[in-house]
């Protein structure tokens, strides 16, 4: 990890002081802040305490006046965003215990007087090319909607800036992220729930650059608790090399605020590009999907009933329209697209989106149901695959390129474009079979997975290698069927196989199919309107079963019970090993 300075690399960027280092006779200590400030000798001792911890006051030793500490009051209430009074009042102790990023405000000899800018903290990163890796997921969350959420806050830098970021799955990263508890070795300890929910190191060898969040929080992709994506976008801005800035409002304000939406402002964006400057022209960027027609539906969709701006929560499935909002293609407005499928040839989620692949066309689904102009023919969305004839498999790689399987031979595509070279064998994946039946990317280990008859590969497309001790059986992913037609990973974290006209929910934490299934793919996923055949096909009308929070979600704890609260921790840490193992074993 290159950095330009060297020299307290090691300084922990999140202060922390233990109430009683600090406590005592304030009043003592810092002779008249009692009168001046108006405030009991509990409320100065604890605002003393946290002007040290976020160093607004220097722990020098030396003594200072109730000025002084005036002085840093008015500085704290300045990143606040609160009217500068220099008194502990009733709206500066309130703040003091809100949710926040565990960074110092202030660095060093940080200039305590400057007005609503960006902090540059003197490191940063002397490449563009950066990479990261998640080595815990919280059990809050899926394994999935964390990785996701990780890459899209970083996303939010390289969007302004000339850096990349990619995921690594093994070794050693430039930038570390963790979810961790209490003391966890790195002189910054966690709280427990409220107040220091994550953070980071300034750029730098060693611990340079990684983050950390504290599994005590209650992590979601909500408004409510901690938004897992909203905080890792502020902290990655430590670990790129901003401080906090004064300008309350910006991303790299200290304090915990919920936007919608989650913008970089001007501030944040002078701050970084005067690190790394504004955005080059990227090599091979990720090219976006062309829709095949631009018009808005002919009716205006449904309000949706989850957060607004929220695309880190996960969504729900495409919902089945009502009679009088069928999807109407653009020649024959009159006719409704028909989605009752005995079967598909592929399913694959692309950009976040639904594609179903049936014969010579392709269904585009996003979450309000088939987008306008669908179905469209797959050889004229992709051009240079083959005219007239059905995929096997499609997924979306790890840098966005889509793959297309058709026999024995592969297509990637960067967006509608071919890459050089292609087609070419599915031998390169060390797959020695005529064809295959499904593929998909399984988030909890970012391995690609390919399927055919019975059987079942796993491929490092990172490495570019097939995975020793395959193929194995298929019966190791308990209830799913043999010779499928199509596997996805949903962005609720969970994994659905479908063949015939049947799917089946695979839970990854509990590694089987859930109960009640398989279910119609036809009218729970594509919009099919008939009469219901089987038991276990659900009514469109009832209660969406993929809605609500994840089903790990565990409840938050308040309060001081902080042994009950490491006892849950420990629990699920130890559930999560044993589901690591088994994630491992497939």
């Amino acid at each position: 990890m290159a950095v330009v300075r060297t020299t307290l690399l090691l300084m922990p960027l999140a202060l922390w002081l233990s109430v009683g280092w600090v406590g005592g006779n304030q009043e003592a200590m810092w002779p008249g802040a009692g009168s001046i400030l108006n405030v009991t000798n509990a409320d100065l001792s604890k605002g003393v305490d946290y002007l040290m911890k976020f160093g607004y006051l220097k722990q020098d030793g030396k003594m200072r006046t109730g000025e002084d500490l005036r002085e840093a009051i008015i500085t704290m209430q300045r990143f606040g965003g609160l009217e500068e009074t220099g008194k502990l009042d009733e709206g500066t102790l309130k703040l003091m215990q809100s949710p926040r990023c565990g960074v110092a405000d202030i660095i060093g000899t940080a200039e305590t007087t400057r007005k609503k800018r960006y902090a540059l903290v003197g490191y940063y990163w002397q490449k563009k090319n950066l990479t990261y890796r998640i080595v815990r997921t919280t059990p809050q969350l899926s394994p999935y909607v964390v990785h996701d959420a990780i890459r899209r806050a970083f996303n939010v830098w390289s969007d302004v800036t000339p850096l990349t970021f990619t995921e690594m799955f093994h070794g050693e990263a430039d930038i570390m992220i963790d979810f961790l508890w209490g003391f966890h070795g790195d002189g910054n300890p966690f709280d427990g729930p409220g107040n220091t929910l994550a953070h980071a190191f300034f750029p730098g060898p060693r611990r340079g650059g990684d983050t950390h969040f504290d599994e005590e929080e209650k992590w979601t992709m909500t408004k409510e608790g901690a938004n897992l994506f909203q905080v890792a976008t502020h902290e990655f801005g430590h670990a790129l090399g901003l401080g906090h800035s004064s300008e309350h409002n910006t991303i790299m304000g200290p304090f915990y605020r919920y936007r919608d939406p989650l913008q970089l402002t001007e501030d944040d964006i002078r701050g970084i590009q005067q690190l790394y400057g504004a955005p080059e022209e990227k090599a091979r960027p990720k090219q976006p999907l062309t829709p095949v027609v631009t018009q808005e539906p002919r009716y205006p969709p449904k309000r949706p009933d989850h957060v607004p701006n929220t695309p880190e929560q996960p969504p729900r499935r495409p919902p089945v329209h009502t009679p009088d909002r069928h999807p109407h293609t653009p020649n024959h407005p009159e006719t409704p697209v028909d989605t009752c499928f005995s079967s598909i040839d592929a399913v694959a989620v692309i950009r976040s989106e639904l594609f179903v692949f049936k014969d010579r066309h392709f269904y585009r689904y996003h979450d309000k149901g088939l987008y306008p102009g669908y179905p469209a023919m797959t050889s004229r969305f992709w051009r240079s695959l083959p005219r007239g004839v059905h995929v096997d498999a499609v997924y979306e790689r790890y840098d966005g390129k889509i793959v297309f399987f058709k026999g024995s031979e592969y297509w990637v595509f960067d967006g509608n474009y071919l890459e050089s070279r292609y087609p070419r064998p599915i031998r390169d994946y060390g797959l020695y079979v005529q064809s295959v039946d499904a593929a998909f990317v399984w988030g909890h280990n970012g391995k690609t997975y390919f399927f055919k008859g019975n059987r079942y590969w796993r491929y490092d497309d990172i490495e570019k290698k097939m995975d020793r001790g395959y193929p194995k059986k298929i019966d190791r992913w308990e209830g799913v069927p043999n010779n499928l037609d199509g596997i996805m990973q949903w962005t609720d974290g969970l994994t659905y196989f479908f063949k015939g006209s049947q799917y089946w929910k695979f839970n990854d934490i509990t590694m089987r199919v859930e109960d009640g299934y398989p279910r119609s793919a036809p009218h729970d996923w594509f919009g099919c309107r008939k009469v219901l055949n089987t038991p276990n096909d659900r009514d469109p009308e009832e209660e969406d079963p993929f809605s609500g929070e994840e089903p790990n979600d565990q409840p938050s704890t308040s309060g001081g019970n902080r042994a009950t609260m490491n006892l849950y921790t420990v629990s699920t840490a130890l559930f999560s090993l044993v589901i690591s193992v088994r994630v491992w074993l497939l």
